[in-house]
């Protein structure tokens, strides 16, 4: 019983910590952009944009869905260096997709460098990322919450410093990468301390590699949708109009990335619990688990929407000036787009701990080809809120969607037995 206890205790301190580590790191980033728009200018503001959308969309490629396949891996296939070595390879092609994803869409070179010196920034963040989760793996996720959290206040503190001083985006930039890179350091000595591990690169097999690689592909697809998804509504927007302007949605929507924020802090350390309630048939639990973060994130929700109603207009003058007044009228549904997001990110993560990953890239895929579809009409035709609209369409039917594979999948046994009546020359991908 004690054990048990103990089991308890620890995960929600991991949960704890984690959640307020990716709070201070992503508040600290919306902070980001609310100096940029402060110190720089709203023109700054929508190239920090569109280095946002860029590098959500090439750390796909660097993330890879690594670390939730490691959190999955509960049996110990692969051992904690293969991780880290991967995740260092991985992060090294991303850093090139990025430069060749600014390249196609034409930037100007400024646009570019701007791109590339945030994305170096979040190299870092690639690379902590694996070792926080080396300490998961340990029981030890919190000394990662901790870390995260003295990232996000030194980021913000070291990007207010040298905007004011300098009024220069990518100046600014360059500080926060060295505040990353520091942090990182600081990761690699507390993981040390706090574990055994060492990194072993004698005992890596380029083998193993694109086995890790093979296996990971479904979440990679997934993470792909999940990352590209969002990013299409901005990418049509700029080009439609211009980077001010996107500088000005920007402005609004960011601040939604707090709801986003609690449900990848959540799902994170909450992975291997839905696993283990999968993988023993406890389908009434796991379904009671799961539909409780659902409606937990819906909950906060409405509290945020009807907050923005009430308060919204008046918090975004305060903010930021008589200047985004004629923009305002935008932030409702933005922040219901930003639920919509958070919602994906539960439901994706859920199919992922039940070894569903085929069924949410379908439902990724599904949501990704119809906000391709919608992005540019609804884009030009509603202006700002083109792009909030794309993403609860978009978003929701991806939702609905998971959701079915969810509740379809709940029992494992009994869904197998049922194929393979069914259907035992053809079995499912997932089998």
């Amino acid at each position: 019983m004690s054990d048990v206890i103990k089991k308890k205790t620890s995960l929600g301190k991991d949960v704890i910590w984690n959640l307020v580590g990716q709070f201070a790191y992503l508040f600290g980033l919306w902070l980001i952009t609310v100096l940029t728009t402060r110190l720089v200018g709203y023109e700054a503001q929508g190239v920090l944009s569109l280095a946002l959308v860029a590098s959500n969309i090439c750390m796909s490629f660097g993330n890879y869905y690594l670390r939730l396949q490691y959190a999955s891996d509960i049996n110990g296939r692969f051992s904690d260096s293969d991780y880290v070595i991967a995740r260092f390879g991985l992060t090294a092609v991303s850093f090139l997709i990025c430069f060749v994803y600014a390249l196609i869409l034409r930037y100007e070179w400024p646009v570019i460098l701007s791109i590339m010196l945030y994305y170096v920034y979040k190299v870092f963040e690639l690379l902590s990322d694996i070792y926080q989760g080396v300490l998961q793996r340990h029981g030890k996720l919190y000394v990662g919450g901790m870390t995260l959290t003295a990232k996000g206040i030194l980021s913000v503190g070291i990007f207010a410093l040298t905007a004011a001083l300098t009024h220069s985006l990518n100046l600014a930039l360059v500080a926060i990468a060295v505040v990353a890179a520091a942090i990182f350091v600081l990761d690699i000595l507390l993981t040390r301390r706090f574990t055994s591990f060492r990194l072993d690169w004698r005992s890596f097999q380029f083998k193993t590699f694109f086995t890790l690689i093979g296996l990971c592909f479904p979440l990679f697809i997934l993470l792909l949708c999940c990352n590209v998804l969002p990013s299409l509504p901005r990418i049509f927007f700029e080009k439609i109009y211009d980077k001010t302007q996107l500088g000005y949605y920007a402005s609004i929507a960011n601040i939604a990335v707090l709801i986003q924020t609690a449900a990848s802090a959540i799902m994170l350390p909450l992975v291997p619990r839905i696993s283990e309630l999968y993988k023993k048939g406890e389908d009434k639990r796991l379904i009671k688990f799961s539909f409780g973060i659902v409606i937990a994130c819906v909950a906060l929700g409405l509290l945020a929407t009807v907050l923005v109603y009430f308060l919204g207009d008046w918090a975004l003058r305060l903010l930021y000036g008589e200047e985004i007044g004629p923009y305002t009228y935008t932030f409702l549904w933005a922040v219901v787009a930003a639920v919509m997001t958070a919602l994906v990110t539960i439901t994706t993560q859920v199919l992922g701990g039940m070894e569903r990953r085929f069924f949410a890239t379908i439902a990724m895929l599904v949501g990704t080809a119809l906000c391709a579809g919608l992005s540019y009409p609804l884009c030009r035709d509603q202006y700002m809120n083109g792009i909030s609209f794309s993403l609860i369409i978009a978003e929701g039917v991806t939702v609905l969607l998971a959701i079915a594979f969810i509740w379809f999948f709940r029992k494992p046994k009994a869904v197998m037995s049922n194929l393979d009546a069914s259907d035992t020359e053809n079995p499912s991908p997932e089998q």
